[in-house]
């Protein structure tokens, strides 16, 4: 049985005698601060391995999901900004008498539409994937449709259906894109 005091070898794990300076089994040298089993020596370190890879990857993880978010403020204030620049500009042109006030709100759902598919299109080409943004290029096109039929005087009575089965398709293609993504 080993005392408190053994001193075992780091390349065999086995014991070695108190003065001795090399290993009787393998011969490898012996360090006088060697009190340790090398088995536990080893797992010490794999686990500060594994811990430092733990960390780096949590750190990588944060660093992504930051980007993410600095990703999202640019682009909400850019949608944002657009969204009030564009409100600003037909109010103008509605006080100015370029468009009538009976369609300001569809040259103003035109401008929102084109600016969601826009926003759509630039995360698209940023993310290099156009799946996760078809929902937004879509919503898009369809709200500046909308705004452009309000324009012509184009029959709108089967908007609301066409609209609510959109928006149930781009749910559906939704869900079962996340289905294909294996999760980490």
């Amino acid at each position: 049985m080993p005392s408190s005091s053994s001193k075992f070898c780091t390349q065999c794990g086995a014991e070695i005698p108190q003065d001795g300076a090399f290993c009787p089994k393998c011969g490898s040298p012996v360090f006088p601060a060697q009190s340790v089993p090398p088995k536990s020596t080893r797992r010490q370190k794999e686990e500060k391995v594994e811990k430092r890879e733990k960390e780096e990857k949590s750190e990588k993880e944060g660093e992504k999901q930051e980007e993410k978010e600095r990703e999202g403020s640019i682009s909400g204030a850019l949608f944002g900004g657009g969204a009030l620049i564009w409100l600003g500009v037909t109010f103008y042109l509605a006080t100015t008498g370029q468009i009538a006030w009976s369609k300001w709100w569809s040259g103003f759902m035109s401008g929102i539409g084109i600016l969601l598919a826009l926003l759509g299109l630039y995360h698209s080409i940023r993310s290099r994937s156009p799946f996760p943004f078809v929902g937004m290029v879509i919503g898009g096109a369809i709200i500046s449709l909308i705004g452009l039929s309000g324009f012509y005087s184009v029959n709108t009575d089967l908007w609301p259906v066409m609209i609510i089965l959109l928006g149930l398709v781009i749910i559906l293609f939704g869900l079962l894109g996340r289905r294909r993504v294996p999760k980490p």
